[in-house]
C-alpha cells in the first residue's frame, strides 16, 4: 500500500524532513517512489519551512495512496489563508493561558485548606487546655465550703451562697467560651465544605472532559478504520479488475499465436504440395529423355585424360 510520509534527514537536534511517496512496508528512510516536497520546522529568516508540490500529491492520491496524520496537518496549513493562520495561533494562546488559569486556581485551592486547618487545630487544644482548669477551681471551692460547714452553719450558709454564685458565673464564662469555640469551629468546617464542593466539581468537570476526549479519540479511530476498509476493498477491486483485464490479454494472445502456429503450418503444407508438383514434373520430363549408356560416359572421361597428357 502505498503512503506519504515524512522522511528524516538532517543532524542531531536540527531535524529536516522530506515528504515521500514510498511503500508502507519499506521503513521510514529506505527506499522511496518520488519526492513531493520537504518540511524544515527549524527555518529561520528567508528560508522557506514548508514546500509541496499539490498537483503530484493529489495525483498519487488518485492512484490510491495515503496521507499520514503529519502530511495531512502539513497540506491543511499549506492551503490556509494569512487570516485563517492568525486565527488558529490566538486559539492556540486562548487555550494555554486558560490551562494556565485552571493550575493557578488548583494551587489556591490546595493551599487554602493547609491554611485553615492549623488555626482550627490550635483552637481545640486551647480549650481543651482551658477546660481542666476551670473544673479544678470548682473542686477547691467545694472542699472548702464543706470545711466552713463544719465549723459553723453560718459560715456554710453564707460560704454556700457565695459558691453557687460564683459556679454560676464560671458556668456562664465556661458557657460564652464554649459557643466562641463552637462559632469558630463552625465557620472552618463551612469553609473546609465549600472548598471540597469546588474540589468535587473541578474533579467532575476533568472527568467530563476526559470522557469527551476519549469519545472522540474513538470516534475518530472508528471513522479511520471505515476508510481504511473501504479503501482496502477499492483495492482489492482494483487488482481483481486487473487480474481480470490480464486473463483476457493472455487469453487474446494465445489466439493469436495458435492462428500464427495454424497458417505457417498451412504455408508449409502448400509449400510441400508445390515441390512435389515440381519433382513429378522433373521425373516426367527424364523419363521422356533418351537414356544415355554407361559406357559413353567412360569414353569421355579417358578422351578428356589423354588430351591433358598430350599438352604436357
Amino acid at each position: 500500500m502505498l503512503t506519504i510520509r515524512l522522511a528524516r534527514a538532517g543532524v542531531k537536534k536540527r531535524p529536516f524532513f522530506h515528504i515521500r511517496v514510498a511503500d508502507s512496508r519499506k521503513p521510514r528512510d529506505g527506499r522511496f517512489i518520488e519526492k513531493v516536497g520537504y518540511f524544515n520546522p527549524i527555518a529561520s529568516g528567508q528560508e522557506v519551512r514548508l514546500e509541496i508540490d499539490q498537483e503530484r500529491v493529489d495525483f498519487w492520491i488518485s492512484q490510491g495512496a495515503q496521507l499520514s496524520d503529519r502530511v495531512t496537518t502539513l497540506l491543511k496549513r499549506n492551503a490556509e489563508t494569512p487570516e485563517q493562520t492568525e486565527q488558529r495561533h490566538a486559539l492556540k494562546e486562548a487555550k494555554r493561558l486558560k490551562k494556565l488559569s485552571d493550575k493557578a486556581a488548583l494551587k489556591v485551592v490546595e493551599e487554602a485548606p493547609a491554611e485553615e486547618a492549623a488555626p482550627a487545630a490550635e483552637a481545640p487544644a486551647e480549650e481543651a487546655a482551658e477546660a481542666p482548669a476551670e473544673e479544678a477551681a470548682p473542686a477547691a471551692a467545694g472542699s472548702s465550703s464543706r470545711r466552713s460547714s463544719r465549723s459553723s452553719s453560718r459560715g456554710s450558709s453564707s460560704s454556700g451562697r457565695g459558691s453557687s454564685s460564683r459556679g454560676s458565673s464560671r458556668s456562664s464564662s465556661r458557657g460564652s467560651s464554649s459557643s466562641r469555640g463552637s462559632s469558630s469551629s463552625g465557620r472552618g468546617s463551612s469553609r473546609s465544605s465549600s472548598r471540597e464542593l469546588q474540589q468535587r466539581k473541578l474533579q467532575q468537570r476533568k472527568q467530563l472532559q476526559r470522557q469527551r476526549k476519549l469519545q472522540q479519540r474513538k470516534q475518530l479511530q472508528r471513522q479511520r478504520k471505515q476508510q481504511k476498509l473501504q479503501q482496502r476493498k477499492l483495492q482489492q477491486r482494483k487488482l481483481q479488475q486487473r487480474k481480470q483485464q490480464k486473463l483476457q490479454q493472455r487469453k487474446l494472445q494465445q489466439r493469436k499465436l495458435q492462428q500464427r502456429k495454424q497458417l505457417q503450418r498451412q504455408r508449409k503444407l502448400q509449400q510441400r504440395k508445390q515441390k512435389k508438383k515440381v519433382l513429378l514434373k522433373n521425373n516426367q520430363s527424364n523419363k521422356n529423355a533418351v537414356l544415355r549408356p554407361k559406357n559413353y560416359i567412360r569414353e569421355i572421361r579417358q578422351a578428356s585424360r589423354l588430351e591433358r597428357f598430350s599438352l604436357y
